[in-house]
């Protein structure tokens, strides 16, 4: 007590001697800290009731000076995160605990509320839990129903309001919600209390995954009372939960335009929260323009532009609104700083706020700039930079058109094929076609890309149902393009023509003579030029069929099947399976003719028009097998025998099967395979060893045969494959038995193997 009353007492006198409230207030605060009632009854004896109330002022005023100056350094604060300026409330702190010794009763319940808040933006949570507990305690019997009813109100709200922010400091989610929700649902809540309560519950609502909730209580918050909103959100929100408030606001503002609320107030926060932040800015701008405001919304691009003088959305909010003002030059100098900024992901939602009104204006400008530089190109190495400023001004004009983008995806798939880019332009025409199935130019350009990128049947199928479609408009595109793609399209259409006849059901009546004779009329006048095709020829030979000269017919048919079997197949096709059968057999029959004359290259076409119109009939692909391997063509020739094999596998004509096997044998052979034709005449002499002996004794001779068994046993002796070796020896021996070379071969397999192996 005796500290405590020096203490006041040399306080007195820097009260008197006007010293300043600096040394005053310090002096209290340590006395009362030491002695709170010998501290009172010292200050009640040195001091008038004027004087301490004059003492009272000052403590009042350095409290209510203390705590704006937090407020101004949290209000400028660059980081949203960090907690600068906290050093700035001790000084509050010390002068509201000297006030709740010497003011009155009455003032004592705001002035703990102040203290505790204090305390709360200090870091002192459990402090300031104290001091609410401790005023929020139920009230005595004793107590005066004025002082601690009606008039501690609104402090009692202030309270709750800071236990809840304790409790969320502390981790006690639960508790917290249940005083900010209290607070809110008062039937007279107090302004401070219930903007913190909002902002507490609203943060709450965010982490809970209530975004929009969230949002809407800060949007309240703020029309009540921004500056303790911005507080609330800078100081009382932790550190490492601010960033998501940020980002929760800012989204839920956007989506709050979308929805045509009102976002200004929280714009106005987000603002203050961040303000190098062009997001908020352009937010604000938004909402003036939804409101009507376009001379506020212009100023207020300016000044974000200011900030960031490239910035496309900033550029293009000021190009609408200048468009819809009738400024078209300067419309015209914002669009082109749009299009050389090649930034195109913020103008989606950028262009989402306007009207549609000035949406198309925006189209109409930039698509009509677009195919004014088409237009101008100057043609040589600078069409390639024109092409590509015209793509970007048809992007505009398609984020600009939305779902009406027709013309500009057309005209920008243009552009994107002359540059090459073919997947590209396909994105633009499919977009067309899913919004317009029906559209003819957008199936011809598609059509085009797909021949360009080697898909001949869907570009087909393009043209033919553009074709069906609107054949006025589709048939001069197909003669716009070049004389290499119409030939690949008309030869597409020629073939679905085919298949399409192909499919036409047969009626099984045959074709009258007068029918025959109109047919071969027509045909004579048709097929008039001279030299005439293969085609052509081929057609006149199946005309010649139906008159019944079979020899005539296989001449004219036969040149076609070495040029276009796909052709002759859709030719034979038409006929009934008694003329092709004909037909194969003349065929063959001429094939052999030349054959034995020794002219196989004559054979060769008939060989072919025999196995088509045969259906690949085995005895016809072997004349074939015949013919190449005397033209030398030793791979087609195995080719077709492999055919035959492949085809009668389950042919019980062991004999002819043997004789495949060494036909494929001697080819291999000719193309050098030892190994393969040694596999291929051993398969020969286990299904049929007589024929197979004489066959291979024939060709390609004993001595050969049986050599090319000995090469096979000695390379699977030197790689130990015993079993492989003695079947190859087993198999020369057949074909040779008198060959001293398999004879010794086979001797040394049975010394190599007496010893640990059985061999048969």
């Amino acid at each position: 007590e005796r500290l405590a009353a020096l203490l006041v007492t040399r306080a007195a006198a820097a009260f008197f001697l006007d010293s300043g409230a600096q040394d005053l207030l310090r002096d209290l605060h340590e006395a009362f800290r030491e002695s709170p009632s010998g501290a009172r009854r010292q200050l009640e004896a040195v001091l008038s009731s004027e004087d301490r109330e004059r003492v009272r002022a000052w403590a009042q005023e350095a409290a209510d000076v203390g705590f704006d100056r937090f407020q101004e350094t949290v209000r400028s604060r660059a980081e949203l995160r960090e907690d600068s300026g906290r050093e700035l409330l001790a000084p509050v702190a010390c002068a509201l605990r000297i006030l709740l010794h010497v003011a009155p009763p009455r003032a004592r319940p705001a002035l703990g509320a102040r203290l505790a808040e204090c305390l709360l933006l200090a870091g002192d949570t459990e402090g300031a839990r104290a001091i609410c507990k401790r005023l929020l305690r139920p009230s005595r019997p004793g107590d005066r129903v004025g002082d601690r009813a009606e008039d501690r109100a609104g402090d009692r709200a202030l309270l709750m309001a800071l236990r809840g922010f304790c409790a969320l400091h502390g981790g006690d989610l639960r508790r917290a919600q249940e005083d900010f929700q209290e607070v809110v649902e008062q039937r007279q809540p107090h302004p401070g209390g219930c903007v913190r309560a909002l902002c507490g519950r609203g943060l709450l609502r965010v982490l809970a995954g209530s975004a929009f909730l969230g949002v809407l209580d800060y949007v309240t918050a703020c029309r009540l009372r921004p500056e303790e909103a911005l507080l609330v959100a800078k100081a009382y929100v932790p550190w490492n939960q601010r960033g998501l408030l940020l980002t929760a606001l800012r989204e839920e503002g956007r989506r709050m335009l979308q929805r045509r609320l009102d976002p200004r107030p929280l714009a106005a926060l987000l603002m203050e929260l961040d303000r190098e932040d062009e997001s908020s800015h352009l937010l604000a701008a938004d909402a003036l323009y939804r409101l009507g405001r376009l001379d506020d919304a212009h100023k207020a691009l300016l000044v974000a532009l200011s900030r960031r003088p490239q910035a496309a959305a900033v550029l293009a909010r000021l190009a609408l609104l200048q468009l819809h003002r009738g400024f078209s030059y300067d419309a015209n100098q914002l669009v082109r700083k749009v299009v050389q900024s090649g930034d195109t992901t913020c103008l989606q939602p950028t262009l989402d706020i306007f009207h549609h009104e000035d949406r198309q204006l925006l189209w109409g400008h930039c698509h009509a700039r677009a195919l004014a530089i088409l237009r101008g190109r100057p043609g040589g190495a600078k069409d390639g930079a024109r092409t590509r400023e015209a793509i970007a001004y048809l992007s505009l004009a398609i984020f600009a058109a939305g779902s009406q983008a027709t013309e500009s995806l057309l005209a920008r798939a243009r552009c994107y094929g002359f540059l090459g880019q073919k997947r590209t332009a396909m994105f633009d025409l499919n977009a067309v076609l899913r919004a317009e199935p029906r559209n003819v130019p957008a199936l011809c350009g598609r059509a085009l890309l797909h021949l360009a990128l080697d898909q001949q049947k869907e570009a087909v199928d393009d043209i033919l149902l553009a074709l069906k479609l609107d054949p006025m408009t589709a048939a001069p595109e197909i003669r716009s393009l070049k004389p290499e793609a119409q030939a690949l399209i008309t030869q597409g259409l020629s073939a679905h023509g085919r298949a399409l006849l192909s499919q036409l059901p047969d009626t099984g009546t045959p074709i009258s003579h007068e029918d025959t004779q109109g047919l071969l009329a027509a045909g004579e006048k048709a097929l008039q030029p001279t030299p005439m095709s293969e085609a052509a020829r081929a057609r006149r030979g199946l005309l010649q069929l139906k008159k019944g000269d079979v020899r005539a017919a296989v001449q004219d048919l036969q040149g076609l099947a070495g040029t276009d079997t796909q052709d002759l197949g859709f030719l034979l096709h038409l006929l009934d399976a008694s003329e092709r059968q004909g037909l194969a057999q003349a065929a063959a029959q001429e094939a052999r003719t030349l054959l034995n004359s020794g002219q196989p290259g004559q054979a060769l076409g008939y060989c072919s028009l025999a196995i088509v119109a045969s259906d690949s009939s085995a005895c016809h692909l072997r004349l074939r097998a015949s013919c190449l391997a005397e033209l030398g063509e030793f791979g087609q020739a195995l080719r077709d025998l492999d055919r035959v094999l492949q085809e009668g596998v389950a042919d019980s004509n062991l004999p002819v099967r043997a004789e495949d096997f060494c036909s494929r044998g001697c080819l291999l052979l000719s193309l050098g395979d030892e190994a393969g034709a040694a596999g291929a005449f051993t398969q020969a002499l286990k299904l049929a060893p007589a024929i197979a002996q004489s066959s291979l004794w024939e060709r390609p001779g004993r001595a050969p045969a049986a050599q090319v068994f000995l090469y096979l046993g000695q390379h699977c002796l030197e790689e130990q494959r015993y079993a492989e070796a003695w079947t190859a020896a087993e198999s020369g021996l057949l074909v040779d038995p008198k060959h001293c070379g398999l004879k010794r071969l086979k001797a040394r397999l049975r010394r190599q193997a007496s010893s640990d192996c059985r061999l048969h």
